[in-house]
């Protein structure tokens, strides 16, 4: 059988008790595609599939440790499989770290300008395409939002400026997009921009990902800034507890 990618967001992992078939059926759980019981039991014994496991970072980090060694354990046990795990620095500490005789541990370079270039492409026509009913015109639009936003990238007030960084970054890129199609146009200050992509973050992100929203971006920057002023007071500080 061909090799199949499976997504499964670890942040909706509820039980470690559980095994990954458990975990599979409750993320395939759906009265549209009509599965039948057993249908993550199956999965596995099919073999050859390649395990997307995304966002270790955003397990609580009082279970990112006991999750880690769960997906060790799973590993162990699918040997026909394959594992991939996401995580962001700031969440793979070191007693995080999974195996090094299991896992081979690689860092997502910053994006080139045509690669930059070819995500904004991509992205709005994911975008538009999932939102609108006419595909035709949905195309089109993604289209002109996308050269729109790859003109504005390449002005020289924003190529000279430290905005330029942000978009070797596929999360902050991610972010400029979303500002940029709510907005239409993107502030010419850092400030300004800095401040939209916040609020994306702490608000059109989780609904991006269908997270309940408990804490609006307004009172979320109350508890937010005052540690990030203190994590500014030391250079190379990037971490609390």
């Amino acid at each position: 059988a061909e090799a199949l990618p499976v997504f499964l967001p670890l942040r909706n992992l509820e039980s470690i008790t559980a095994g990954l078939d458990a975990f599979l059926e409750r993320e395939l759980a759906s009265p549209h595609l009509l599965l039948r019981e057993g249908f993550g039991r199956r999965l596995l014994e099919r073999g050859n599939l390649v395990f997307l496991l995304d966002g270790l970072d955003e397990v609580p980090a009082s279970r990112r440790v006991d999750v880690s060694r769960w997906i060790e354990a799973a590993h162990r046990h699918q040997p026909s499989n394959r594992f991939v795990v996401t995580s962001r620095d700031a969440g793979y500490t070191p007693e995080v770290h999974l195996d090094k005789h299991q896992f081979l541990r690689l860092r997502v370079k910053p994006m080139e300008e045509d690669q930059a270039n070819e995500f904004i492409r991509r992205w709005f026509e994911i975008v538009e395409g999932s939102l609108a009913d006419n595909k035709a015109s949905a195309a089109v639009v993604a289209k002109e939002k996308a050269g729109e936003l790859t003109d504005r990238l390449c002005e020289p007030d924003f190529r000279v400026s430290r905005l330029f960084e942000m978009t070797r970054n596929p999360l902050l890129l991610t972010a400029i997009c979303l500002v940029f199609r709510d907005r239409t146009k993107l502030p010419r200050r850092r400030c300004e921009l800095y401040e939209e992509c916040v609020t994306v973050l702490l608000e059109l992100w989780q609904e991006a990902k269908r997270i309940s929203l408990t804490v609006c971006a307004v009172d979320a920057r109350k508890a937010l800034e005052p540690m990030a002023a203190w994590l500014h007071e030391v250079p190379g500080r990037t971490r609390a507890t």
